[in-house]
């Protein structure tokens, strides 16, 4: 992954998953980095410091400690990672891959990726380790670069896209129990919901999703229409607490006898509102255990 692209100390720590802390350490402590600096006496890194800064969180699974890493010459090091990364076997070795790839707005190279990454892993091994927190740092990417917001927008349109035709493939030999899966938001990029679409469909899941917000006078009006087996909706929104225990509420109410369940970013602050027959999940693993 050769490239003139450059980085940032927070784009370092969040693809690399090292605290800007302890970059900062290594690189005064050991001598591991010489980053450039901009005007305003900010860390400008190179391809080859993020390169090297992954491939040191690699040996470091192995219990290597930096110590000895940083003591190590250019070749020793080459080679220890070679022998090492043989036998690592992480899902999310590939985030950095295609972080990179987004960010050089490689849309083919992303796909060839994705594809490939995809054939290699279970389906929902495959939702739960790669695709969740790569939509996670990607969404921290574009606020920490200020990247376009119409390239953002085309490229989760056609993630979202491609989510779903994989779960339309991944329908075929559909089980008997029903989902509902509906925005309580009003984004019109539900790609969050496109993954828990996806990973209904590999749970064998008969699925009703609805892509545009339902309000609370919508839900009301699906009252004895059906009862699905589970109901799935999110809070991202900043909608106050006020009004996302009247919609919980309200869903209780509606499907008296489905196991309804919220996620999103905002019950980070509301799920103890919730009443106690509302599930909350935090992420696809907790979603997966239930389903």
């Amino acid at each position: 992954m050769e490239s003139s692209q450059t980085y940032s100390i927070g784009d370092l720590e969040l693809i690399g998953e090292v605290k800007a802390s302890t970059i900062r350490m290594w690189e005064k402590r050991y001598d591991l980095f010489s980053p450039l600096r901009s005007v305003q006496n900010e860390r400008i890194y190179s391809q080859k410091d993020l390169n090297l800064l992954l491939k040191i969180t690699v040996l470091q699974s192995f219990k290597f400690k930096i110590s000895y890493l940083s003591s190590l010459s250019e070749a020793e090091f080459e080679n220890l990672f070679e022998e090492y990364s043989l036998k690592f076997n992480s899902s999310n070795k590939y985030l950095p891959e295609f972080l990179f790839l987004f960010l050089e707005k490689d849309g083919e190279g992303f796909e060839s990726l994705f594809d490939k990454v995809y054939e290699q892993l279970f389906p929902e091994e495959f939702i739960v380790n790669v695709l969740e927190p790569l939509i996670f740092k990607i969404k921290k990417l574009i606020q920490i670069r200020n990247i376009d917001s119409f390239y953002a927008d085309y490229f989760f349109n056609k993630l979202t896209l491609k989510l779903l035709y994989l779960a339309e493939k991944e329908k075929k030999s559909r089980g008997s129990k029903e989902i509902l899966i509906f925005q309580s938001d009003s984004s019109i990029l539900p790609y969050n919901l496109a993954l828990v679409y996806f990973l209904a469909s590999v749970k064998k899941y008969k699925i009703h999703f609805y892509f545009n917000k339902l309000t609370m006078e919508s839900l009301e009006k699906m009252k004895g229409v059906f009862q699905p087996d589970i109901v799935y909706t999110e809070f991202n929104e900043n909608i106050s607490s006020a009004k996302m225990l009247k919609y919980s509420e309200v869903l209780e109410e509606t499907f008296p006898m489905s196991k309804n369940i919220i996620g999103g970013s905002r019950l980070k602050d509301g799920w103890k509102l919730l009443p106690d027959k509302i599930y909350t999940v935090k992420n696809l693993e907790s979603l997966s255990e239930i389903l």
